[in-house]
């Protein structure tokens, strides 16, 4: 039996295959490496550099946004505090991925009710080919912000502790501030709205910052067997009772002008009938002292001349009666 005949340099022919196979799978790599070079030289720079956009952004990318944003639902439109609104709602956005500047203006709009919409038709009829967001945003925070004189207007005469407790009173008054007011200014007109007992005992705490001096004050007004809350229960059960009051008097005046408007019609008619019958009983009176003279049927002429009377009124029993007689 013959053995298989080796090549002097050791290989069979099956490796040798291997390798010419090898060999030309390289070449053909680098050929169509080549022709890949020379074809993106030729592309102009625009075409390469969107090119590059459309592999690293897929061009259904917003699409596939709006589809995240739309399963979950934006909260309504915060018409007292946009800044705070758009903070929460651009977490959402982060949370959710949503990075498109479709999306999120969408998903802003869909949020708004229809006072909002209102403020913002302008924008919405005919909304910016780009940054629609941050258009969107940009009004919506600037008509519904008051303006730093409105603010301050509010923080010095319109604003009130009613049923807040203290800390609240004060995070409310920052608000208003802005930053615009010092903290010594805050202070004096926070103390100012607190009730006298718990002022009173604010006054006498040294070294404390504003923040922990409201914390004292909201323990003093839940802790105390509260004379802040009994006094303002008192003074809102005052206000009722005057309330009442005022109201029983009003209905009252108004009872009263009724009353007076229906005696003075009723007057009005009992004069007009007054007149009325007095008229009658003239009439009646002249109509008695007309007809008088003729009451014992004898007439005017003949009662007066009688026998010498030159006219007689019919019918009149004096002649009459003298006719008789002569008979």
């Amino acid at each position: 039996m013959a053995l298989a005949r080796t090549p002097p340099n050791g290989h069979t022919s099956t490796e040798q295959s291997d390798e010419s196979h090898a060999h030309d799978l390289a070449q053909q790599l680098l050929r169509v490496q080549e022709e890949l070079q020379r074809l993106k030289n030729q592309q102009p720079e625009g075409s390469q550099n969107a090119s590059a956009t459309i592999n690293t952004q897929p061009p259904d990318q917003n699409y596939n946004e709006i589809a995240i944003i739309s399963n979950y639902k934006l909260p309504t439109f915060w018409k007292g505090k946009p800044h705070l609104w758009f903070m929460q709602i651009e977490s959402i956005f982060r949370k959710k991925r949503i990075n498109s500047d479709r999306a999120r203006y969408d998903a802003v709009v869909e949020a708004l009710d229809e006072a909002a919409i209102s403020e913002i038709s302008d924008i919405m009829m005919n909304p910016p080919e780009d940054n629609r967001y941050d258009c969107i945003k940009d009004h919506l925070v600037k008509r519904f912000t008051d303006s730093a004189e409105r603010q301050l207007h509010k923080l010095l005469s319109e604003i009130a502790l009613e049923d807040r407790k203290p800390s609240q009173l004060l995070r409310a008054m920052k608000d208003l501030a802005n930053n615009k007011a010092s903290d010594e200014l805050l202070r004096t007109k926070w103390l100012g709205l607190l009730p006298t007992n718990v002022h009173n005992i604010l006054k006498a705490v040294r070294g404390a910052t504003l923040a922990q001096l409201a914390d004292i004050a909201d323990s003093i007004m839940e802790n105390s067997n509260s004379p802040y809350v009994m006094a303002t229960t008192f003074k809102n059960t005052e206000t009722k009772q005057l309330e009442d009051r005022f109201s029983r008097l009003e209905n009252s005046i108004t009872e009263i002008n009724e009353a007076i408007k229906k005696l003075l019609v009723l007057d009005k008619r009992q004069e007009h009938r007054h007149r009325s019958m007095s008229r009658h009983r003239s009439q009646s009176r002249h109509r008695s002292q007309s007809e008088a003279p003729r009451s014992d049927k004898v007439c005017y002429y003949h009662k007066k001349y009688k026998d010498q009377a030159q006219r007689c009124l019919q019918p009149c029993a004096y002649e009459q009666s003298q006719q008789t007689q002569g008979n």
